[in-house]
């Protein structure tokens, strides 16, 4: 075939040519751009679709949650925890058993080994005789006592202790033995419980007389003694440490035998104030000043 002719052939097959060339080039970039934006589709449409899946899914979980998860409960109340109310916690800081303004009550109580280091015997003349075992009493409240019963001697009247410091186990067995013979509720109402006895300071005393056979009950406030006491214990130091019509605040019935040490200047703070000891003392257990 002459040149010519040949390439006017080639001239009539190069538009086939290059038209199966150029679909075959279209078809493989269309295949490109295909695999090169399926891939990302697919991601895309992958991280789509986990997404609303999550979102999905979260929703009914956080609204089963919040349908099953158990609502806050309010503060126990005595009504709620029933008839028994646990006493508060010992406030903090208080005054150390050996002070002298150190507060007792039936919330607040002393070390069950606490006893006393300057314990003394109480003079046979200020003793009851009718008492089970020596008496004691811390030294500072036995010399005042002593002055204060001789001062009482002299105007012919015959005050004397029948119980003073008593230890943590000695009061363990005079409270069961209240609980056995009157029963719990009135046993707290007129015996503490072991640690929390005034007695276990060493500055507690219960005082008598011969004209009551050395008993210890509500007359003796009616006799000479008891009332001279009432009159004349704070200038030696002494407060009653349950007056009448204070059962609400001390926890105890009245006990006009029942007398505790604290000091002459406090003491007859406390008889000035009007209040109770418990309550005078309260206030005044940081740093442990009577002022």
């Amino acid at each position: 075939m002459p040149p010519n002719r040949r390439r006017r052939t080639r001239r009539r097959r190069f538009p086939t040519t290059a038209i199966l060339v150029t679909l075959v080039a279209a078809a493989a970039l269309a295949w490109l751009l295909a695999a090169a934006c399926g891939p990302k589709s697919s991601k895309n449409g992958s991280r789509s679709s986990a997404t609303t899946a999550t979102k999905t899914s979260a929703t009914p979980a956080t609204a089963i949650s919040s349908a099953t998860a158990p609502s806050p409960r309010p503060p126990a109340t005595p009504e709620s925890a029933g008839a028994f109310a646990p006493a508060p916690p010992t406030p903090e800081p208080t005054c150390a058993p050996e002070d002298m303004l150190r507060l007792v009550t039936k919330e607040i109580a002393l070390p069950a080994e606490y006893m006393p280091a300057d314990l003394v015997t109480v003079q046979p003349l200020d003793a009851s005789p009718s008492a089970a075992i020596p008496l004691k009493l811390r030294r500072e409240a036995d010399e005042s006592l002593h002055r204060m019963l001789e001062q009482a001697r002299t105007g012919g009247l015959s005050i004397i202790v029948q119980s003073a410091f008593r230890g943590y186990q000695d009061q363990q067995q005079v409270y069961q033995e209240e609980v056995k013979t009157f029963g719990q509720a009135q046993a707290d109402r007129e015996s503490a419980r072991a640690g929390h006895s005034e007695h276990q300071l060493g500055v507690a005393v219960d005082f008598s007389s011969k004209r009551l056979n050395y008993d210890l009950n509500d007359s003796f406030a009616a006799t000479a003694e008891g009332k001279w006491l009432a009159q004349n214990a704070a200038q030696y130091g002494f407060v009653l440490s349950n007056p009448d019509g204070k059962e609400a605040i001390t926890g105890y019935m009245y006990e006009p035998w029942h007398y505790r040490y604290i000091g002459s200047g406090p003491a007859q703070a406390v008889k000035e104030s009007g209040i109770t000891l418990n309550e005078w003392l309260l206030p005044r257990q940081v740093g442990c000043r009577p002022t």
